[in-house]
């Protein structure tokens, strides 16, 4: 009876994930991807936030995408403005228009989806505006305001004893600014003998 001897053979496969490298590997996607992004945008984005935009899901690699962000602004299709904050010109407008389309769609719904939220925080961030300076005879005046896109529905100017202290300040009506006014509103309007008991 023959005998029959089996060799075993052990394959050995190295798997790569393709998020490491990304979904989009030409730099001219990557720069159109920027284009894409910030033509939806309705004010100027920091570096941080483009980036966050654009790394969806690791669609590309960070350093191909701090490359194309350079490229992009020697070309004049972006420009840094004041706050070092990116936004795009007219010529960025132009192309991004006549090349978007040759995006991967998943990767321009999940863009799309990306720059909607962002344009809300960038909306409400327009309408608030904070700044301080130093008073000869000492302190620091806050100049704190909101408006609603018509015009200013609140402003402040409030005395702070250190630049700290003004910067906090600051912080704290950026973060807190619609409840801070309608608290305000609130005592000012209602009836100021209100849940006064009489004897």
């Amino acid at each position: 009876m023959p005998v029959f001897r089996f060799r075993r053979i052990v394959c050995r496969c190295e798997v790569f994930s393709l998020d490491n490298y990304g979904f989009i590997r030409q730099k001219i996607d990557i720069k159109v991807l920027i284009l894409y992004i910030l033509k939806r945008l309705p004010a100027p984005v920091s570096q941080n936030m483009l980036t966050e935009l654009t790394l969806i899901d690791n669609a590309t690699n960070y350093f191909d995408y701090i490359e194309c962000l350079t490229e992009l602004e020697q070309k004049d299709l972006i420009i840094m403005t004041e706050g070092d904050k990116y936004t795009i010109t007219p010529k960025g407008i132009r192309t991004a228009t006549e090349m978007e389309s040759g995006l991967p769609y998943t990767i321009r719904i999940k863009a799309a989806s990306g720059a909607e939220r962002a344009a809300k925080i960038l909306a409400r961030e327009a309408m608030i505006r904070t700044s301080h300076k130093e008073k000869p005879e000492g302190g620091f005046t806050v100049s704190l305001s909101l408006s609603d896109g018509l015009g200013e529905m609140l402003h402040l100017d409030i005395l702070a004893g250190t630049d700290k202290q003004a910067k906090e300040m600051e912080q704290r009506f950026r973060k807190h600014a619609e409840s801070l006014y309608l608290r305000i509103a609130g005592i000012l309007t209602e009836d100021p003998e209100d849940g006064i008991k009489e004897e």
